[in-house]
């Protein structure tokens, strides 16, 4: 069994390079490669689609419902009205 800063790591390596916009599946003939075993990486793989699933359902709940603003125009006064109102004062 890995050791959880084993996963941890690998785990780090994935987000950082999908949040990149590198495909999962190169990541893990990469991760082949460099001698990380098959297991470790499987488990790194489920553990952050099941962070990244947990992260969705969090922004779809957190996400505000669409609302409409009412513009107000100002009401345009006249050049008649506003010496009126100079007076006023």
């Amino acid at each position: 069994m890995e050791s959880k800063s084993y996963i941890e790591e690998i785990k780090r390596y994935l987000n950082r390079n999908l949040d990149k916009g590198y495909h999962l599946e190169d990541l893990k003939i990469q991760l082949r490669r460099n001698g990380y075993s098959q297991s470790a990486i499987s488990r790194a793989v489920q553990e952050i689609e099941k962070e990244r699933n947990a992260k969705k359902i969090e922004i779809k709940e957190e996400t505000p419902k669409e609302e409409t603003i009412k513009f107000v125009e100002p009401k345009k006064s006249g050049f008649f009205t506003k010496i009126r109102n100079l007076f006023k004062s």
